[in-house]
């Protein structure tokens, strides 16, 4: 790249467009939610010994809550590759 006194360049990464997230409510968002609360539900009667799960239903909820825990994460780094890649 050459560089003319008086002259700007901009660099693919130093465009206009906005790089803030706009933080919106979705179907995927309302779906990890649920899936959050039934498995943090499911912790609490399993811990309160109100249900007794068995077998390899007993990570089930930690499943639910994990899924709901890397949902957004995921969507954090896809959105911070989407940011720098421009």
């Amino acid at each position: 790249m050459e560089h003319r006194i008086g002259h700007f360049e901009l660099v693919r990464w130093q465009g206009s467009k906005s790089r803030r997230l706009k933080p919106r409510v979705s179907a995927w968002s309302i779906v990890l939610g649920v899936c959050g609360l039934i498995g943090l539900a499911l912790m609490g009667a399993q811990g309160a010994g109100w249900i007794h799960l068995t077998g390899a239903s007993v990570f089930a909820p930690g499943g639910l809550v994990l899924l709901a825990a890397t949902g957004p994460l995921t969507a954090f780094f896809r959105a911070a590759l989407v940011w720098l890649l421009g």
